[in-house]
């Protein structure tokens, strides 16, 4: 069930993938990723690159690292990323005090929710529940 429509689990996927490199090789890709993965290096490289030589400009480069984790996550996790870093920000800018008290506990609880009600799911599938 793992990788269907009902149990995507993109990072479990992920690290398949990633397993099937290591042990097969780039021959084990198709051609399409491995220029995605070609053009994604050269990227990575270039904005790194870019930030080390001309600092000022950091603030306007997009960093690899978050590239390269929305690319390898579904677009719904990187959007509520996105909302709850929105969230968190203005909170900072409006209540810093009930920022430094908050953000991180109720960001933790909201994942360790998502991960507990995916372990819950994953077994009422196993066991026909579902």
């Amino acid at each position: 069930m793992i990788g269907t429509d009902k149990l995507p689990a993109p990072a479990a996927q992920t690290w398949a993938g990633v397993a099937i490199l290591l042990s097969k090789g780039l021959s084990a890709l198709p051609l399409s990723a491995r220029w995605g993965l070609l053009w994604g290096a050269i990227f990575g490289i270039v904005v790194t690159l870019l930030e080390k030589n001309f600092p000022k400009m950091r603030k306007y480069l997009p960093s690899p690292t978050a590239m390269g984790i929305a690319f390898v996550i579904p677009a719904f996790n990187s959007v509520s990323m996105f909302i709850g870093a929105l969230i968190a920000y203005i909170l900072e800018k409006r209540k810093p005090e009930m920022s430094d008290n908050f953000t991180v506990p109720v960001a933790s609880g909201l994942i360790a929710g998502e991960s507990i009600m995916g372990i819950l799911v994953a077994i009422l599938i196993a066991f026909q529940f579902m």
